[in-house]
């Protein structure tokens, strides 16, 4: 029986049959349901001498994608265990800085700690590379960087997907691949949700659908955005 599969950014589950590989053949450029921006997500029928699915325009390729919202997933969770982890608090209270740092100094403490951190797939986790610049820029500035808080409409952070209440927006995952000498490899996945989605909700929704599927959760707070704590 072939193993079951879970979508890291809609949690659809699918059987490895049903995988949709990501068309390379430049002509092939976009796609009815990942959107016109987004190479063909298709079926594959024949594959190549390597054994990597061949498109219909006769291009070879390996990237694959959910089959249900058709966004690309890293090839890591063909054979490893995945580890989901939520961040979540109130708006601006530093959960995508911290996300940012603390990734940065695993990934600088791992040799020591005798474990390694690295991208699943580093074009998938380019947003909170891009955060991480910001917040350790490699030349000495003096000018101030300003760091906003995360905004649904940023299609850098987000990502639309057609869900049951139409199209929708819901955070990029980071992909991360964990390895040490005791454990077998998994994907660490972490999701990192703008604070006005858990404001006033008494239901699931897609953006927070990944806290039911969760094995961990990280709960950001700020005292110091609390007026009592203001005004001590």
């Amino acid at each position: 029986m072939s193993r079951g599969l879970h979508c890291t950014t809609c949690w659809a589950s699918f059987e490895i049959s049903q995988l949709r590989f990501i068309a390379e053949h430049p002509s092939l450029n976009s796609d009815p349901v990942a959107g016109e921006d987004c190479m063909l997500r298709f079926r594959p029928s024949v594959f190549d001498n390597r054994g990597a699915a061949v498109d219909p325009a006769g291009a070879s390729c390996t990237s694959i994608a959910c089959p249900k919202c058709r966004c690309e997933l890293p090839r890591c969770l063909l054979q490893d265990p995945i580890l989901p982890i939520s961040v979540v608090g109130s708006p601006a209270s530093g959960k995508s800085c911290l996300l940012a740092s603390g990734l940065r100094a695993l990934r600088r403490s791992g040799s020591k700690l005798g474990f390694s951190l690295i991208d699943a797939a580093p074009s998938l986790n380019t947003h909170i590379h891009d955060l991480e610049e910001k917040l350790f820029p490699q030349a000495t500035s003096d000018s101030n960087v300003h760091i906003g808080k995360t905004d649904p409409s940023d299609l850098s952070t987000y990502k639309q997907i057609i869900a049951g209440i139409g199209v929708t927006s819901v955070p990029r995952p980071i992909h991360l691949t964990w390895q040490d000498a005791d454990n077998p490899s998994r994907t660490i996945v972490f999701h990192d949700t703008a604070g006005e989605a858990f404001i006033h909700s008494n239901k699931i929704t897609p953006a927070i659908e990944h806290l039911a599927s969760a094995s961990a959760i990280i709960f950001v707070l700020d005292p110091l955005q609390d007026p009592a704590t203001r005004n001590v």
